[in-house]
């Protein structure tokens, strides 16, 4: 007995009688150019493309007394006036980061916990900041010892 296969081969390949192949002359699929541009599907701006991050050289480390001394120096404000808010701010800023808090402090920028891992004594947390362009430094003349009198 032979078994007659359903597939077709070459050598029994199926024609389709009744479907004649259609022929459409080039001459008469001329593209139609529009003068009026099209309106957006969507009104989003497309995102423009970043470049990878790139490795940074590392600057000296700033500790607590540095940062103090500078910000004595940029307020005009007397040192023992300024320590005790310094600390506040540090412990408070701190604290919202051990909260896994999001930070929006203009102009330091976005500070985010992108990741966390247990450690001895503590934990590690990957962090990531975001910082807009300077447009202009900041104008502290209106934050010094002149703006604190009124206040006693």
């Amino acid at each position: 007995m032979s078994r007659v296969s359903s597939k077709p081969t070459a050598r029994t390949a199926r024609k389709s009688p009744t479907t004649p192949k259609k022929t459409v002359a080039k001459s008469a699929t001329k593209k139609v150019v529009s003068t009026k541009k099209a309106a957006p599907k969507h009104t989003m701006a497309k995102p423009s493309p970043t470049k990878p991050p790139q490795p940074v050289e590392m600057g000296p480390v700033m500790r607590k007394k540095e940062l103090l001394d500078t910000v004595v120096k940029k307020t005009g404000m007397r040192k023992n006036e300024v320590k005790p808010i310094l600390e506040t701010l540090l412990v408070v800023l701190g604290d919202a980061l051990r909260e896994n808090r999001e930070l929006i402090l203009p102009p330091l920028g976005k500070v985010k916990v992108q990741r966390e891992k247990k450690v001895n004594g503590g934990r590690m947390a990957i962090a990531r900041l975001r910082q807009n362009d300077p447009l202009s430094p900041i104008d502290l003349s209106l934050v010094g010892p002149s703006s604190t009198k009124g206040s006693d």
